[in-house]
C-alpha cells in the first residue's frame, strides 16, 4: 500500500508535512515550535571556543528576559574526535564534561584536559516576554 503525500517536492524539506527552512545561528530565532505552556520556543547557538582544562568556564550566552530552559546540547570538536555536550563517560567520571546554563551564562566543566577541543551549545528556551 502507498501513501501519496500532497506537495511532497523536496523532502529534506518536509517535516510532519510542514515546510522546514530552518538553519542554526548565533542570532536568536523562533523554532516555529510551542512549549506545553503555549509559549514560542526559541534558540540560540553559541559558540563556546575552547573547553577548559581541568577547570570550569563561564561563557555569556547574551539572551534576555528567559522564562524556562527547555534544551541544552552541544559539540566540542577536536582534530581527531567530536564529543557530545553535556558528555557523562561511565568508565571514567573524570573524562567528563559538565554543561548548564544560567539566565545569562553558560557554564562548562571538566576535570580533565579537554583545552584542544572547541564547541557550540545551542539553547532552547522560552521567554518571559510571551504570553
Amino acid at each position: 500500500m502507498a501513501i501519496k503525500i500532497f506537495g511532497f517536492k523536496d523532502k529534506e524539506k518536509r517535516l510532519n508535512g510542514k515546510e522546514v527552512f530552518f538553519k542554526y545561528s548565533n542570532a536568536e530565532q523562533f523554532t516555529g515550535s510551542y512549549w506545553i505552556d503555549g509559549k514560542k520556543i526559541y534558540e540560540k547557538t553559541i559558540n563556546i571556543g575552547a573547553l577548559p582544562n581541568n577547570n570550569v568556564k563561564t561563557v555569556s550566552h547574551g539572551i534576555n528576559q528567559i522564562d524556562r530552559f527547555i534544551d541544552v546540547a552541544g559539540v566540542a570538536s577536536s582534530s581527531s574526535a567530536a564529543l557530545p555536550i553535556p558528555n557523562v563517560n561511565p568508565w571514567s567520571l573524570g573524562e567528563s564534561i559538565i554543561c548548564y546554563p544560567t539566565t545569562g551564562d553558560i557554564i562548562i566543566g571538566s576535570a580533565s584536559d579537554k583545552s584542544s577541543y572547541t564547541g557550540y551549545i545551542t539553547l532552547r528556551y522560552t521567554k518571559t516576554t510571551d504570553l
